[in-house]
């Protein structure tokens, strides 16, 4: 019996196999590989195999991230070691599919190679779950071919995929409902209480998509911005949530009716008290009070509907407003928008929607300041005028003097107190420095004069104890 010195291609240990099998499953791990693999491996160095066991496990945290760059990253270097790794061609294709490259995932669908019924499983899987749903075809097309056994399984999962992105469609509700996950119970029986009433809800645990961590606070401004009511299942963990009160400063910013559910007798935080201000909370302690609540939405949804301008025969004259009209609506939703953005440091949203208010007001002062505030990660132009003060340093200087930014709004707002505040500052760290450095030289100078001093003591000391010598000498 031949046997064979291979290494495990996940966790690196060494093992001797018989020639003839063709998939091992390693007595340290457990996993399951391919013997082609394991001998490819075997000629590999101990680094480069110590460097696999610790891409594998950075490709696995990556995937449960779903960090698509990092997934792109760890997936490539894996195949530069293994190259006909069934599992990273699978991801280094899913990410690239991500990142508007689809060719590749593409590819990786028509190829046949060769993998264990272990990694091919896990693949599907995560087929099932993350893969566009829009790729439906092609996807039963795979798993028909190389996996056969879970055709039915993939269908079943792809059709409830497809039945809950419904769920996440960025369209106008009636109501967002704001909850701590510990309230979940009431805010469900909310939830139920509301739809059953003819209203359309918003609500997190059912409405937010839960693989995209990126985005999370950008969907939720979204959909706080398309809800007409923003109610809030208010209790002690609520107000204390970091979350309930981001929210609330959102509707407040945006100015939402709202609504606030009590589900129990805690005090009020101030920021609920000056959220609900004049506003009486519907008592949800002894009981549920659900008809109450059902009334109260209504009142507050007919109450925005009116609030809304009623339709006009519109002349020629009467368009031309309204479409001027319009576009001012637009513009302060957009500069809401992206005051909030800044605030909540959603930088990447922040840029597009300054591109959308310089598409409708290319002078807009605001957005200007934004997009300069922005350029050194910073959420406000104070905050960019307190970066300036503490660093004090000559390329931050140099780099905002000479952007392209930095010129048009000297150009468009010369006359802007902040513009004006913003050059003063700039032109007062310059003087700060350049005195600075003249302390410095001044510093300088006087340290060198004490040294050489310091030396010519020195020096005479020894020439009077060589003449004290020689005189003692002559004696």
């Amino acid at each position: 019996m031949e046997l064979k010195q291979i290494r495990c291609t996940t966790c690196g240990e060494s093992l001797s196999i018989e020639t003839s099998l063709k998939e091992i499953t390693c007595q340290a791990c457990g996993n399951a590989f391919l013997m082609t693999q394991g001998i490819h491996l075997n000629s590999k160095s101990d680094d480069e195999i110590d460097t696999l066991k610790n891409l594998r496990i950075q490709l696995k945290r990556s995937v449960e991230r779903q960090d698509i760059q990092s997934i792109e990253y760890h997936a490539l270097e894996i195949l530069k070691i293994i190259p006909d790794d069934y599992v990273s061609q699978y991801f280094f294709s899913y990410a690239s599919y991500n990142l508007n490259k689809p060719k590749a995932f593409y590819e990786f669908l028509e190829l046949d190679i060769a993998s264990t019924q272990e990694d091919k499983r896990y693949v599907i899987e995560h087929m099932k779950a993350y893969a566009d749903i829009k790729e439906y075809e092609k996807l039963h097309q795979y798993v028909d071919r190389v996996y056969p056994e879970m055709s039915e399984v993939l269908t079943q999962t792809l059709n409830q995929r497809i039945q809950q992105e419904d769920h996440y469609s960025v369209i106008d509700r009636d109501v967002f409902i704001c909850h701590r996950s510990t309230d979940n119970k009431k805010a469900l029986k909310v939830l139920n209480a509301l739809e059953a009433d003819g209203h359309t809800c918003w609500i997190s645990s059912r409405n937010l998509r839960p693989d995209d961590s990126i985005n999370y606070w950008s969907n939720i401004e979204e959909a706080i911005e398309n809800c007409r009511v923003f109610l809030v299942i208010s209790s002690q963990s609520a107000m204390l949530s970091k979350d309930v009160q981001k929210e609330l400063q959102l509707a407040n910013k945006m100015n939402k009716a709202k609504i606030e559910y009590k589900i129990d007798e805690s005090v009020h935080t101030t920021l609920f008290k000056r959220s609900f201000d004049g506003v009486k909370w519907i008592e949800a302690i002894k009981g549920d009070n659900i008809e109450t609540l059902q009334e109260r939405v209504l009142d507050a949804l007919e109450e925005v509907e009116t609030k809304q301008q009623p339709k006009q025969t519109k002349t020629k004259a009467s368009l031309e407003n309204t479409k001027g009209d319009d576009q001012s609506a637009k513009l302060k939703s957009l500069l809401i928008k992206l005051e909030n953005q800044m605030e909540i440091e959603l930088f990447d949203q922040a840029k597009n929607t300054i591109k959308l208010i310089e598409e409708l007001d290319h002078k807009n002062e605001y957005a200007w300041w934004s997009k300069l505030a922005l350029e050194y990660k910073c959420s406000t132009y104070e905050e960019l005028f307190n970066r300036i003060r503490q660093e004090n340093s000559f390329s931050l200087e140099h780099k905002i003097l000479t952007s392209e930014d930095y010129r048009i709004m000297n150009k468009i707002f010369n006359d802007s107190d902040k513009v004006i505040e913003l050059n003063n500052l700039i032109e007062a760290t310059k003087l700060e420095r350049r005195k600075q450095e003249r302390d410095r030289i001044v510093e300088r100078n006087l340290k060198e004069k004490e040294e050489i001093k310091a030396v010519l003591i020195v020096f005479a000391a020894i020439l009077i104890l060589i003449l004290i010598i020689f005189l003692v000498g002559l004696i």
